[in-house]
């Protein structure tokens, strides 16, 4: 029979065991709200189906990474893989970019001949998955600078600046910028002033740091004003154009949205019933998806597919906070920040693009967040194991 102190202490790690599974809970609750619009609510069942069968190769994509998350090395293959294969995206698109081959790997290329596209057809979502190796890079110096913030955050983050990663960086920042890609530039840029004033705040050389970036600054500013006007022009030219064609599709958008807010029209829905929504400044050209996945997410999903979602992320964010307030591995802190970064550059790049609906970005982006959830989730149930057996 247990004492009170001891039943209290039962109920508080049973607590904690089950708020450790939460983002596995809401995003299996997602799944199977997915699976039920398409048994009574889709309007196109065959895009439907496709769609939540996506979302079960995903939960069982993490299902496999919960089962090697106890491997030591699991982390650190991950951060070494996304880093390597990036970099072979980005030499491959740089390769077709110079050499005009015009290859999509044993395809021709036939789309966004002007800018590397890597192994992507789409050269915005190539930018969002350089700007997630991005942000894992410079998530691993903050993480090593923060495992040594006793000793001196400034030494540390210079060292890096002479590594071999500064190379791998500055490549993959200059195949970013070749991409054209208004929507990754802007994300990357919001992430990266974020990251400089939190190294400020932590560290005790902030007006050296703080001259450093203001050189930083001036020197892009004599770089721009030696340019060629006309190319600005025309980039600005080709902005504008995006841009509001972007805000026509969302006034669609938002039309259809209203009929249909609260349960949504099923997932993969959006093409099949878009026609109906077209304005004429959008004119003829066919739209697969809305350019906003939270407009689309919610047109598709409905309000309550959105809040599962919306808890999902909140609890993935308050999972790596804890990560960075313990004691842990470089490479834990490393997965948390990389998951809070890439989870606001992916929310300001899906604004204006819908890199979240191309699978292979979804799946890493997924990955890169979830990881230290999982890591949660297995010391949880492995942890209770091991106490009941005892």
């Amino acid at each position: 029979m247990y004492s009170s102190p001891s039943l209290r202490t039962d109920l508080a790690n049973t607590r904690k065991n089950l708020g450790a599974f939460l983002p596995a809970i809401y995003l299996i609750l997602f799944q199977l709200w997915s699976l039920l619009q398409f048994s009574l609510l889709s309007v196109d069942k065959t895009a439907s189906l496709n769609q939540s069968m996506i979302g079960m190769g995903f939960t069982l994509l993490l299902t496999l990474w919960f089962f090697n998350i106890r491997l030591n090395k699991a982390m650190t293959a991950l951060y070494a893989c996304i880093v390597t294969f990036t970099t072979i995206q980005a030499g491959y698109g740089i390769w077709v970019f110079l050499s005009e081959a015009n290859l999509l790997l044993w395809m021709p290329k036939l789309h966004y001949l002007d800018r590397p596209t890597g192994f992507f057809v789409n050269s915005n979502h190539f930018a969002s998955y350089v700007v997630l190796a991005i942000i894992v890079c410079l998530s691993h110096s903050l993480a090593k600078a923060h495992r040594q913030h006793h000793q001196n955050i400034f030494a540390t983050l210079s060292d890096a600046i002479y590594s071999p990663k500064l190379i791998i960086l500055g490549f993959l920042l200059i195949t970013l910028i070749l991409t054209k890609s208004i929507g990754a530039l802007v994300a990357l840029s919001v992430v990266f002033s974020i990251m400089t004033l939190n190294v400020i705040r932590k560290s005790r050389h902030k007006k050296s740091i703080s001259f450093g970036l203001a050189s930083l600054v001036l020197i892009a500013i004599a770089i721009l004003l030696t340019l060629d006007y006309s190319i600005i022009e025309d980039e600005i030219s080709g902005f504008e154009h995006t841009f509001l064609r972007r805000v026509e599709l969302s006034k669609a958008g938002f039309a259809m949205l209203k009929n249909n807010w609260l349960f949504g029209i099923g997932g993969g829905s959006f093409y099949s019933q878009f026609s109906q929504y077209r304005t004429l400044e959008i004119g003829n050209t066919y739209y697969n998806y809305a350019h906003n996945d939270f407009l689309q997410f919610w047109i598709e999903y409905g309000l309550l597919g959105v809040s599962l979602l919306t808890l999902f992320i909140i609890t993935i964010v308050r999972d790596n906070l804890r990560v960075l307030a313990d004691r842990t591995t470089t490479m834990k802190k490393t997965f948390a920040y990389a998951s809070l970064y890439s989870i606001i550059s992916v929310a300001i790049h899906s604004l204006v693009d819908f890199p979240l609906h191309m699978p292979g970005f979804a799946a890493l982006f997924l990955v890169i967040i979830s990881i230290n959830s999982l890591s949660f989730m297995h010391e949880a149930l492995f942890f209770d194991v091991h106490e009941q057996q005892s």
